[in-house]
């Protein structure tokens, strides 16, 4: 999705090019239910000491 963000800036596709791809995303984010957050909590609990710990 950046690399469609920067080809729309850069004028080399169409809005409408990149919004569709946005949307599919935001449908396949949906059909998810919430699965990805449940893993996104997992990973975090798993790696929270050792982001608390590379801090110092």
């Amino acid at each position: 999705m950046w690399d469609l963000f920067k080809a729309l800036e850069n004028g080399e596709i169409t809005e409408d090019a990149f919004y569709n791809v946005i949307e599919r995303a935001d449908s396949a984010y949906h059909k998810l239910d919430r699965k990805l957050d449940r893993l996104l909590e997992a990973y975090y609990v798993k790696i929270y000491q050792e982001l608390i710990d590379n801090r110092r």
